[in-house]
């Protein structure tokens, strides 16, 4: 080129043939080459407008736009619209309800209407067995409603696919099996039951039959929970109290405990034994038991046979009840149980060294403490026989 031509300034070329050099920038310079390389050949030529469009053939620039209907722009209620086949809205106005439900009736569903039959409708009520429900407000209530069942004993079982139905009661004596795949009330074959019955060694045996329908009758031994008898029977028989609660026996034996004194307490509890014999020397202290664990009537004794010191026999409070001297036996009587202390009645008995009869008394110690009743002592029981007592060594 022999001068500098704005582009602008060059004048219009005509149709592309694809064979013209242009000028292009690749890679940060200036190359040449043909319209038909950059595809600038055999394009579009002109762009026509269809129904509904302006602004067309556009064959270099221009704006297709769409041409407004009659519809004025606008929010419409229950819409009445007219489309054409371009899919425009050509017409649209506001609409009313038609033909739509006034009032609202449960029919024989058992469902009511809760308040308005027109509007917004709320149904309530129970929904009948014949339109899919239970007609019933309680579980109980409605699995009755629903079941086969129409008399005592009847049972419900399965005849198909989520299917039941009702089986009535069987005979007496019948037992519910199987025949053709369902169950049925049949007489009992017999079949792998209870064939013969023993009591074994329980002393139990059978009062009739040995099968079917047994009853028994004997008495249950010891050895298997019960007396063995029905009546008390001797010795080695469990004791059977008799109408008036008494027991008959030829002895009981009470618990017997034997130790030597010593300087510790013995403290008694209600598993002890009642009856206590002291030995040895020196003396011995022992504490009675919690009164209020014992009953009334409780017994215990005491034997002294030490060489020498006493039983100190205290209650639960460690008050002294009685001091048994050595020689001596002596018994205690809870009579009252309302405190651990309790009350306790003593009783002694004479010595071992003590003998009588009916017309003799033995006793070789000294009297230390004894009121005389006054009576004169007879010649035969060696008394003088009179009253008159001794004055200067003449009667």
């Amino acid at each position: 080129m022999s001068a500098q031509v704005t582009i602008t300034n060059l004048p219009a070329a005509g149709s592309l043939t694809g064979s013209e050099i242009v000028p292009i920038v690749q890679n940060g310079q200036t190359v040449r080459t043909t319209t038909s390389a950059i595809g600038l050949s055999g394009g579009v030529t002109s762009v026509a407008t269809g129904t509904g469009l302006t602004g067309g053939p556009i064959t270099t620039t221009g704006t297709i736009s769409i041409a407004n209907t009659a519809v004025t722009a606008g929010s419409y209620t229950l819409a009445n619209i007219t489309v054409n086949a371009q899919g425009q809205i050509t017409a649209a106005s506001n609409g009313s309800v038609a033909g739509g439900v006034t009032t609202l009736s449960g029919g024989a569903t058992g469902l009511t209407p809760a308040t308005a039959t027109a509007g917004a409708v709320t149904l309530a009520g129970t929904l009948n067995v014949a339109n899919g429900g239970t007609g019933q407000t309680t579980s109980g209530a409605a699995f009755n409603a629903l079941s086969p069942v129409t008399s005592t004993g009847d049972l419900i079982v399965g005849n198909g696919a989520n299917s039941a139905t009702r089986l009535g009661i069987g005979t007496n004596g019948y037992v519910l099996t199987v025949s053709g795949g369902t169950a049925v009330w049949a007489a009992s074959a017999g079949g792998g039951g209870v064939t013969t019955f023993s009591g074994g060694t329980t002393g139990l045996t059978p009062s009739s039959a040995t099968s079917g329908a047994i009853a028994l009758a004997g008495t249950l031994a010891v050895a298997n929970g019960g007396t063995g008898v029905t009546a008390s029977s001797g010795a080695n028989s469990v004791a059977l109290r008799d109408a008036n609660n008494n027991i008959t026996a030829n002895a009981y034996f009470n618990g017997f405990t034997s130790v030597a004194a010593s300087g510790t307490l013995i403290t008694l509890t209600v598993a002890s034994t009642p009856v206590y014999l002291i030995s040895g020397s020196g003396g011995q202290i022992i504490k009675l038991p919690d009164a209020t664990t014992l009953p009334l009537g409780t017994i215990f004794s005491f034997n002294n046979n030490q060489s020498s010191g006493a039983i100190t026999v205290n209650n639960n409070s460690s008050t002294l009840v009685v001091s048994v001297p050595s020689g001596g036996y002596t018994t205690v009587v809870l009579i009252a149980n309302g405190t651990a202390a309790g009350t306790w009645d003593r009783h002694d008995q004479s010595p071992s060294n003590v003998s009588w009869s009916t017309n003799t008394f033995d006793y070789p110690g000294s009297i230390t403490s004894a009121t005389w009743n006054g009576v004169i002592v007879a010649t035969n029981r060696g008394g003088t026989g009179t009253a008159y007592g001794v004055t200067g060594g003449t009667f």
